[in-house]
C-alpha cells in the first residue's frame, strides 16, 4: 500500500478511538500492538504494516469504507459520530 492509502486507516483508527473513547492502552491491546507502537502511528512516525492493518480490518470492519472511500469522498469527521448512550 502507498502511504496515501494508509492516510485514512490511520485517521479511521484514530477516530475510532476517539469516538468509543479506547484508552490508547486498550486500543493496542485490542489491535495486538504495543502503546508505543499506536502512539508512534498516530504521531506519523511509524506506517501501520499488513498484521496491523489486517487486526484493524477484523475488529473494525468499517475500516473497509476508509479504504474504499476516495480522499475527495472522506466523510467529515463529524460523519460518523456514534450516538450517544
Amino acid at each position: 500500500m502507498q502511504d496515501s492509502e494508509l492516510d485514512p486507516i490511520v485517521r479511521a483508527l484514530q477516530q475510532i478511538k476517539q469516538q468509543r473513547r479506547y484508552s490508547l492502552q486498550g486500543m493496542a491491546r485490542l489491535l495486538g500492538v504495543s502503546a508505543g507502537h499506536l502512539s508512534m502511528l498516530f504521531a506519523g512516525k511509524r506506517r501501520p504494516g499488513l498484521l496491523l492493518v489486517r487486526a484493524a480490518m477484523r475488529r473494525f470492519p468499517e475500516l473497509r469504507l476508509a479504504i474504499l472511500t476516495p480522499p475527495d469522498r472522506q466523510p467529515s469527521r463529524n460523519d460518523h459520530m456514534l450516538p450517544r448512550r
